[in-house]
Order: structure tokens, then C-alpha cells, then sequence
């Protein structure tokens, strides 16, 4: 696996994603595409999105589903290059996240590990060059 350390985060200025019911949706605004990973896949970006290191989320992986840890973390780096190759990720200096992943239920069997798929759809490239989505301004309070 590249460095453990290396933390990518979600390519903000180009990225609009959020993980819904298992499955990460996330959509390309510059170019017109959207994307959609579940299972691990999903568990993958919510990690990215928090600020994990490539570390951090294979060892969650490894908690939470069957297969060696070798296997998990080729899946990972693979799944990491197809989504620095769209773009949807970029390398990121900051540190850990204040608040760690919750750990999976000891109780909780491990689940089988199926291969995170980035999955790729352009047929609304069209329609969005047309209307742009505009980006989600968060609220802020006035004084």
C-alpha cells in the first residue's frame, strides 16, 4: 500500500458527494459526471471525507469485513487511484480528525468483503452543462 499516512480528501472546488443509505453519490460539477460507490466503496469515501488516513480506513476495512488485510489494502489503493485519476480526490496535509470512526459493534459479525467499484454515468453531462448545479452555501449566523 502507498504511505498509510497519506490522507486524500474530496476536491471540493469540483466535487459536491454525500453518503446516503450505504452508497456514496458523488458528482463531478466541472465535468458533468456523477459517481456512485456502495459497500465498502461507501465506507471508503466517508472516511476521505472525514479526514482519515489510508491507514486509518484499511484498518477500519479489516474491523468490519472478512479478507486479509494484503487484500484490503490493494482494494483501496486501487480504488484511491481510480478516484484520483477522475479528479474526485486530492492529496491532503492536514492532520488526524478530532473525532475518530466509530469502531464496528464487537458483537457484529464482519461482513463479506465485496470489491469497491467506483461506478461512472455521464448521461447527465449534457443536461448539467445547461443548468449547473450551484455549489450549497452553509448557513451562517449574522451578529
Amino acid at each position: 500500500m502507498r504511505d498509510p499516512d497519506l490522507r486524500l480528501t474530496p476536491n471540493r472546488a469540483n466535487v459536491a458527494a454525500k453518503v446516503i443509505d450505504g452508497e456514496a453519490i458523488i458528482l463531478d460539477i466541472t465535468r458533468g459526471a456523477y459517481y456512485s460507490m456502495d459497500g465498502a466503496g461507501a465506507v471508503i469515501w466517508a472516511g476521505l471525507d472525514t479526514g482519515h488516513s489510508l491507514g486509518a480506513i484499511a484498518d477500519l476495512l479489516a474491523e468490519r469485513y472478512e479478507g486479509t488485510r494484503l487484500e484490503i489494502e490493494q482494494h483501496l489503493e486501487r480504488l484511491t487511484d481510480d478516484l484520483l485519476h477522475e479528479g474526485l480526490v486530492i492529496a491532503s496535509s492536514g492532520s488526524s480528525p478530532a473525532s475518530a470512526e466509530p469502531s464496528p459493534d464487537a458483537a457484529a459479525p464482519r461482513q463479506p468483503f465485496g470489491t469497491p467499484t467506483l461506478h461512472k454515468y455521464t448521461e447527465m453531462r449534457d443536461l448539467l452543462a445547461l443548468d449547473p448545479p450551484m455549489p450549497v452555501l452553509e448557513d451562517s449566523a449574522d451578529p
